[in-house]
């Protein structure tokens, strides 16, 4: 009797292992996806966090902007002075995230909205993160985290 596998079962095998390989991949691939989306959120949360804690402690500098020109953008490198602890990298190329890159901040009546800008130089391209002052943002369960952070307009009294 002859050791070994015949030319079939290779085939079967190996059409088995294909067909499996079709199955998984794709699956595979989409939660890769979903996490990279996950962190690009995350990471615009704490962008705007930061801008946030950077506007408490700088509540003149931030009147005169909004007086002078009716908003104000605070960059990635203005909130890498004490307020964003990591330094953030984009997850699709792996670079660090550009410091042009910030949160503008206008001001609604006595409320400061925030939204997360891909340039403050031209701000064309805004994604708003904000909600109303009382509520949050409502918790989310996604692969990579259970907890939510709370989204939202600070308020922040006007100085006399």
């Amino acid at each position: 009797m002859r050791k070994g596998f015949t030319l079939v079962e290779l085939l079967a095998t190996i059409t088995i292992l294909g067909l499996i390989a079709l199955l998984v991949v794709p699956t595979v691939t989409g939660t890769l996806n979903s996490f990279r989306e996950d962190v690009k959120e995350n990471q615009k949360d704490s962008i705007v966090a930061a801008a946030k804690l950077w506007a408490t402690d700088h509540r003149l500098e931030l009147e005169r902007g909004i007086n002078q020109t009716g908003n104000y953008c605070v960059t990635v490198g203005e909130l890498k002075n004490g307020y964003l602890e990591e330094e953030l990298k984009d997850p699709d190329t792996e670079e660090e995230i550009s410091e042009s890159v910030g949160v503008q901040i206008t001001k609604d009546g006595k409320n400061y909205v925030y939204q997360y800008v891909d340039s403050c130089t031209s701000q064309s391209t805004t994604t708003p993160t904000t909600t109303s002052p009382t509520t949050t943002a409502p918790a989310t369960t996604s692969p990579t985290s259970t907890t939510s952070i709370p989204t939202g307009t600070a308020t922040i009294p006007p100085t006399t």
